[in-house]
């Protein structure tokens, strides 16, 4: 409970590298997500207005606020998930390209 509390207020950081050892035992440095920040709406905000509210707790005066704020949180949720989608696929064409090194440097020998 505390580390949500704190991952919403963004007091949490997150590794973003590790390292992996591949069958010839050397160690590969591989980022699990790009090191930039992802790029979230302009207006997004880590502030939730009705997080702890009971739906029985709205009123209708708040719908305006509440979409609102729904609607920020689709906007950078699909985001996210476009710039996964993107970072996959280029960690899946860096993979490969290491692996085709690899065959041809063991070809070579």
């Amino acid at each position: 409970r505390q580390k949500e509390v704190m991952w919403k207020d963004g007091k949490v950081a997150t590794n973003y590298n590790a390292e992996e050892v591949g069958s010839n035992g050397a160690a590969n440095n591989v980022s699990f997500l790009p090191p930039e920040d992802p790029p979230l709406p302009s207006n997004f905000s880590r502030s939730y207005s009705y997080l702890a509210t009971s739906p029985n707790d709205i009123r209708m005066s708040d719908l305006p606020k509440l979409l609102k704020e729904y609607r920020m949180l689709v906007h950078a949720t699909e985001s996210l998930l476009n710039e996964r989608q993107t970072w996959r696929e280029s960690e899946r064409k860096r993979l490969m390209q290491m692996e085709r090194e690899t065959l041809e440097k063991n070809y070579e020998d």
